[in-house]
């Protein structure tokens, strides 16, 4: 009597550690994505971890030190939002310059660890997203800056580049080539006599850059 009631005990016990992943028939029942607060939600006295994972039945965080390499110094079970596909977990304290990562179950399966999409900077080769206090990041006078005129989204030409691959060849008749900063140079020309760098830029009607990421 004692080995089937230590059995059943047993049983419940994992039964209950086990949680379904959530199941959806087609794309029209799948949740919505929601646009906002997700990522790490930064302020100097805590900061919000926000996961969008519908067909996860659990969820977890890992926070580090550094952005690569050592072991993570506190791993955090997350908790779905009241009806919402949306993982949740909040720690205290200024965490600027630590590092996380998100790791899911899906039908019992752990996934590998990742940074998320939601990311707003990352560690080395983007393997952990970077807990950052955006305020610090602006450059000085940078709240007089003033972007052009918009009157229409139509008028947009845009210019996918790299800011390296951009200005870095040896005849662009540029002096910080490679470099951030080389975007300032204006007047330069390649031997060739042609526009380089923005001035090149401005002269085939482009009106806004993306930028490609950089590690």
């Amino acid at each position: 009597m004692k080995k089937i009631l230590l059995f059943i005990m047993t049983i419940s016990l994992l039964t209950g550690c086990y949680r379904q992943s959530p199941t959806y028939k087609s794309w029209e029942n799948f949740p919505e994505f929601p646009v906002e607060n997700l990522g790490a939600l930064y302020t100097p006295t805590g900061t919000t971890f926000n996961l969008w994972a519908p067909t996860a039945s659990y969820a977890e965080l890992l926070l580090y030190n550094q952005g690569s390499g050592g072991d993570p110094v506190k791993i955090i079970n997350m908790l779905p939002q009241a009806g919402s596909p949306v993982w949740s977990v909040s720690d205290g304290g200024d965490m600027a310059g630590m590092f996380y990562t998100f790791r899911v179950q899906i039908d019992s399966v752990w996934y590998e660890e990742t940074p998320g999409i939601w990311a707003k900077a990352v560690g080395v080769n983007g393997k952990r997203a970077a807990i950052v206090d955006m305020a610090k990041t602006n450059p000085e006078g940078w709240e007089n800056d003033k972007r052009p005129e918009q009157k229409s989204f139509a008028d947009i030409i845009i210019y996918v580049l790299h800011h390296r691959d951009m200005t870095v060849s040896p005849t662009s008749g540029i002096k910080n080539k490679g470099k951030f900063i080389a975007w300032t140079e204006t007047g330069t020309k390649s031997t060739d006599g042609e526009m380089t760098g923005i001035d090149h830029i401005k002269d085939l009607g482009v009106t806004h850059v993306h930028i490609l990421p950089s590690f």
